[in-house]
């Protein structure tokens, strides 16, 4: 699910004037080289973390349908048709019953027992759900079918309220989905940032950038449940905002923070002209440096004898 994100509250952030001479360092000391970026994404122990709702949700679904569709697909023809009748010699299964759920949804499982013409016993299990209305009672369920098929057996009052039955399913097979794709929401944005960053920036000549930190993860709470702190991050000479998921928890490369808190100003990386931007992180794992280059950035950054400030 998406995280939460508020303001970074308190004190005004630090100036730029320290991080920008630190940027003009860096800057001199980044290759000038195609490079290839990997930002990070959840993988697929993140995304069973985070799908296990949703496969529930899905689970659901296909359960109801299993058990209110087929008998809808087979009364609407006969509601349609009025085709259908009274089978003479008919009885309901003892497990049969309904139930009137929040004075809104009636759910019915019946076994349906009736004699077909040639005299054989004719037996279905038929499952239906609809909006408002009190169940009858079992002794006004008549038992319907078709003589020239028999084994289609269904009650009158499933096919009186067919079209009620219809929208019944549809509203929760979509409220279902709906729900499932909401809490997809995060997962999907969660792959989708990587990937569009990976093609906007990744094979080309990279541009260092300051990123101010506008918005974090709420609470360490959040932020362990999820295992994917969240970032807003906008480019310090303007620009888009970024919405930045960190499933694997790295830290960001920090060019200026406020005591206590994360850091207000971040290291990110552009292509020249483009409104991609990718924050780095600390190790500066997240772009295919090589040992060398990454030495010389980190001194640039007055990070390497320092440590993170």
């Amino acid at each position: 699910m998406p995280l939460p994100l508020k303001p970074v509250g308190g004190a005004r952030p630090p100036s730029d004037a320290g991080s920008a001479k630190r940027l003009a360092a860096i800057r001199a000391a980044f290759p000038s080289r195609a490079l290839k970026v990997a930002p990070p994404t959840p993988g697929l122990r993140g995304l069973a973390s985070d799908l296990w709702v949703l496969v529930i949700v899905l689970v659901a679904v296909l359960a109801m349908s299993a058990s209110y569709v087929p008998l809808l697909i087979t009364d609407l023809p006969l509601a349609l048709s009025g085709v259908a009748v009274e089978m003479q010699e008919q009885y309901l299964g003892p497990s049969s019953g309904c139930r009137y759920w929040a004075v809104v949804v009636t759910t019915c499982d019946l076994e349906l027992r009736a004699r077909s013409p040639d005299g054989l016993w004719q037996s279905r299990s038929v499952s239906f759900a609809y909006f408002f209305g009190r169940p009858a009672s079992m002794d006004d369920y008549l038992i319907l079918g078709l003589p020239a098929a028999p084994y289609w057996l269904t009650v009158a009052p499933a096919l009186d309220r067919v079209g009620n039955r219809l929208m019944t399913v549809a509203f929760f097979i979509g409220g279902a989905s709906a729900l499932a794709l909401f809490l997809a929401k995060g997962s999907i944005v969660a792959w989708r940032i990587p990937r569009r960053t990976r093609a906007a920036l990744s094979g080309k000549v990279l541009v260092p950038v300051l990123l101010h930190s506008f918005m974090r993860a709420e609470g360490r709470r959040v932020t362990k449940r999820s295992q994917k702190p969240g970032f807003g991050l906008r480019r310090a000479n303007g620009g888009a905002e970024v919405r930045w998921t960190n499933p694997r928890g790295e830290a960001l490369f920090p060019l200026a923070r406020p005591p206590h808190d994360p850091p207000t100003i971040v290291l990110g990386v552009t292509v020249q002209g483009s409104g991609v931007v990718m924050p780095l992180d600390l190790g500066l794992t997240w772009v295919d440096l090589t040992e060398e280059e990454r030495r010389r950035v980190l001194v640039a950054a007055s990070l390497e004898q320092r440590g993170e400030p």
